[in-house]
């Protein structure tokens, strides 16, 4: 039987990225019934993490914060500045795929989403890329996220990339203008694949908390992040809201929250949920809440997809682009909000009757894209 390597985040603890892996596998299998999927995960992961005992120590973070706002001017003017485990992943990574490349033959080779096309995955792509090259394997980017500052360096690497004969097709969720400037082939402009959670996964039926989706950006301030969760949560006590802080299943965010819930003198086992360890758990979790504010791009698609209202408080341009395309940019908000403001939405946000109207044409062109890639995939001698 022929095969298609379905190349992702697989068992990030940011379940999101499982979620979308497992849906775009689902599909793969759904519209390319004689081809068996076979997973391949980006960092060379082989499950998803367990609990950890991981402590916040917010004026670590505050240098976190310090020490990747100096990364991003390095990279602007072409200097490398690679964290070293990722550095030293590479060469495992390359040796890895070879031999899977080598022992399955795939038809294909398909990036299932998320921010793929960016610094941190720029080396694996051309890696990726080039044992395509030499085994005559075709390569599709579906539904990618695009980094919306770069180097001029990291888009000549992405340029001679995705220039590639054996670069098929590509799909991009966001930084279309960006990517479509850099890379002179046909680029799709579509959504990103997980919008189709709630055709996969139980979603849960109890809608009584609002769910406070929690992350930590090392893109902004720690000390600026502390100050905003704890006016939310103090804000909602006064207001006498039901919430409960979740996370996407990261252990960072899961432990930030953890440091939140601490610093704010409330009762961890009454506000805050248990961390999600598997996709699925993910899914039942957000669409128990009867709202969600949150930060994780994946917990709003999920939601939306869902019928649940999600409020985003955008870290990064991504969220913000998810909520233009969705048509409901007024309930995409910023760290430095009212807070005043922020709760007020809780409540006119339910009352919003045209929140979902765009979903089902947004899920056709999530779907429509996925059927054309595997009608692509069928044609492959």
């Amino acid at each position: 039987m022929d095969t298609v390597l379905v190349i992702g985040e697989w068992y990030s603890d940011n379940l999101g990225d499982g979620v979308l892996c497992e849906i775009v596998s689902a599909l793969l299998s759904k519209y390319c019934a004689d081809k068996k999927i076979i997973k391949f995960d980006m960092s060379l992961r082989n499950d998803y993490p367990e609990n950890k005992g991981i402590r916040f120590d917010v004026k670590k973070k505050e240098l976190v914060y310090i020490r990747s706002t100096v990364e991003q001017i390095l990279l602007i003017k072409q200097k490398k500045a690679y964290d070293r485990k990722i550095e030293n992943l590479f060469a495992e990574y390359e040796l890895k795929l070879q031999r899977v490349v080598s022992q399955v033959m795939p038809k294909a080779i398909v990036f299932a989403g998320g921010q793929m096309l960016m610094e941190t995955f720029i080396t694996r792509i051309e890696q990726t890329i080039r044992i395509a090259e030499e085994h005559h394997v075709h390569v599709f980017f579906n539904a990618c996220g695009c980094a919306n500052k770069m180097s001029r360096l990291l888009k000549d690497r992405l340029c001679a990339a995705l220039e590639s004969d054996y670069v098929t097709m590509i799909s991009v969720r966001d930084g279309y203008k960006t990517l479509s400037s850099i890379v002179k082939k046909e680029i799709s402009d579509t959504i990103d694949t997980a919008i189709l959670s709630d055709d996969f996964y139980f979603c849960a039926s109890a809608k009584e908390k609002i769910g406070y989706g929690i992350m930590f950006s090392r893109h902004q301030s720690a000390i600026q992040q502390v100050v905003f969760w704890r006016k939310l949560l103090e804000e909602s006590k006064k207001k006498g809201i039901n919430f409960q802080l979740f996370c996407n299943g990261s252990l960072w965010d899961h432990a930030f929250a953890k440091y939140i819930i601490k610093t704010s003198n409330l009762d961890e086992s009454s506000y805050l949920a248990e961390r999600p360890q598997k996709p699925e758990e993910l899914v039942k979790l957000i669409t128990g809440y009867k709202v969600i504010i949150s930060m994780r791009l994946h917990s709003l698609i999920i939601a939306y997809s869902s019928d649940v209202p999600a409020i985003a408080i955008a870290w990064d341009e991504k969220v913000r682009e998810f909520y233009r395309k969705t048509e409901n940019s007024e309930y995409c908000m910023d760290l430095d909000c009212s807070i005043s403001k922020l709760i007020r939405s809780i409540t006119s946000i339910q009352d919003e009757d045209k929140l979902f109207w765009k979903r089902e044409e947004i899920k056709g062109a999530a779907r429509g894209n996925i059927i054309a890639m595997c009608t692509k995939i069928s044609t492959i001698d």
